[in-house]
């Protein structure tokens, strides 16, 4: 079973656009930021610590074995080209490289997981996919990580984790959106983003040091609805508590797995970018 579900983060205006041009297309988000403190997770009083009985993935990054595509197949509506999306193929590493950190980072492994997009035409596009979790009916889930990346100039870094229930896929996806300079979340049912004006990608996602994201969402199989609750953003929490609805899906349910996209802009610069100390918590 391969994951490409692709939340398709084009976010540019093009002579010839994808199926989603996010920017100016939908509503900009709430979100407010404040520097936090207390007994929650990372001490974020608005993430809870998970139980002792959750589901736990560590060092994501470093797992053998992801998947990757680009073109249509990680962009386009069922991975089918059409005459409103048709993305150029991107130049990239499909192997999920792991180097020794590009910088210093207390209390890691010093062993990244490298996602490299090279230089490409303008506009395209990869999405590297890893399956974590089988049969784990969890409705909470808190991805954890280090993001580092060598250069601004590209349109987006996208990290989505998916899980499925009811016959529903629920694409908790979220992205730095730099045109835009937001962090967007994705609604599956609409196949639209949320632009969070409120949390200025650009400002945060910095290059050449490390950042440290955590992402608070959870499902309710009950009316396949999920919340985006919080991201944290080196010690900030930006609370959302935004609802959006799951889409029917042919996968089995019970599944979690997580995505990393990359992005060119107008240029066709590759970047790099390095994750460290990816945990999943799931219950």
């Amino acid at each position: 079973m391969t994951f490409l579900l692709c939340a398709c983060s084009q976010h540019a205006n093009v002579s010839s656009p994808p199926l989603i041009d996010p920017v100016g297309t939908s509503g900009s988000g709430g979100g407010s930021g404040s520097g936090s403190s207390g007994s929650g997770f990372d001490g974020s009083p608005n993430i809870p610590t998970p139980p002792a009985s959750a589901y736990q993935v560590e060092s994501i990054q470093n797992l053998p074995n992801w998947n990757s595509a680009t073109g249509a197949i990680s962009t386009c509506a069922n991975g089918v080209a059409s005459s409103t999306c048709n993305p150029p193929n991107a130049n990239y590493n499909p192997t999920v490289e792991h180097p020794p950190d590009p910088a210093p980072l207390a209390g890691s492994g010093n062993i990244s997981g490298e996602f490299e997009l090279l230089n490409s035409p303008a506009w395209a596009d990869v999405i590297w996919t890893k399956n974590l979790l089988t049969n784990a009916n969890a409705s909470n889930f808190i991805w954890d990580l280090y993001l580092y990346v060598n250069s601004t100039n590209y349109s987006g870094s996208e990290l989505d984790l998916v899980t499925t229930a009811n016959g529903q896929e629920f694409m908790l996806g979220s992205v730095c959106n730099r045109p835009g300079n937001s962090w967007d979340t994705w609604n599956t049912a609409t196949q639209q983003w949320t632009h969070n004006t409120n949390i200025p990608c650009n400002t945060l996602l910095t290059a050449n040091t490390w950042h440290h994201i955590t992402f608070y969402s959870t499902a309710d199989t009950s009316n396949n609805s999920y919340e985006y609750h919080v991201i944290r953003i080196d010690n900030v929490d930006y609370v959302l508590n935004q609802t959006q609805y799951a889409a029917a899906t042919a996968w089995p349910n019970a599944l979690v797995g997580v995505q990393v996209q990359l992005d060119t802009n107008a240029s066709g610069a590759g970047v790099n970018e390095y994750l460290e100390s990816a945990q999943l918590y799931a219950w």
